[in-house]
């Protein structure tokens, strides 16, 4: 039994290729006036809101690639996702980061819910490097090529050809 490549199992809450509108959304967030806790609370929520469209986005162009590695258009959606928004994504979490950790209120949170994220977000603050970003951009599209090679392999099977399935290698439809 083989399946339908083009079900809907993903929702596009965000389009990514309107950049411009992406990075707006971003830089509302960074302009946002936090002045009591109960603001950074509601700061995290929405950061955490506009983080969870793009990456529902992003994971479900990248199942798309992977499931169909020779339809141009899916590759050149997660492409776009790979060379543009992602590193948009990093630049500006790491605004974002710094916007948390520069708040008056940032310890004063609850350490109980938010004490693992001030560390971790302390942390992302201090290692970050701007010049890093176009390393990672150079691996992912390494990363997207290797993808793209064990996706078209076929294999013989009892006299049939079938695709090799990079998600599961041990299944062969």
């Amino acid at each position: 039994m083989t399946q339908d490549i083009a079900q809907n199992y993903y929702k596009e809450l965000i389009d990514l290729q309107d950049v411009e509108g992406v990075e707006a959304q971003f830089r509302i967030l960074l302009e946002v006036p936090i002045e009591s806790i109960s603001d950074l609370e509601k700061w995290l929520k929405d950061e955490k809101d506009l983080m969870i469209k793009i990456m529902e986005a992003m994971i479900g162009h990248q199942v798309d690639f992977f499931r169909n590695t020779e339809d141009a258009d899916i590759k050149s959606t997660f492409l776009h996702d790979q060379q543009v928004i992602q590193p948009l994504l990093m630049k500006y979490e790491a605004k974002l980061n710094e916007k948390f950790c520069d708040s008056p209120y940032f310890n004063q949170i609850d350490e109980n819910r938010y004490g693992l994220m001030r560390r971790v977000r302390e942390s992302k603050v201090k290692l970050f490097r701007e010049e890093n970003i176009p390393l990672m951009v150079k691996e992912q599209e390494l990363s997207t090529k290797y993808s793209e090679i064990m996706g078209g392999l076929t294999v013989e099977w009892e006299g049939r050809k079938s695709l090799y399935r990079l998600s599961n290698p041990n299944l062969i439809i």
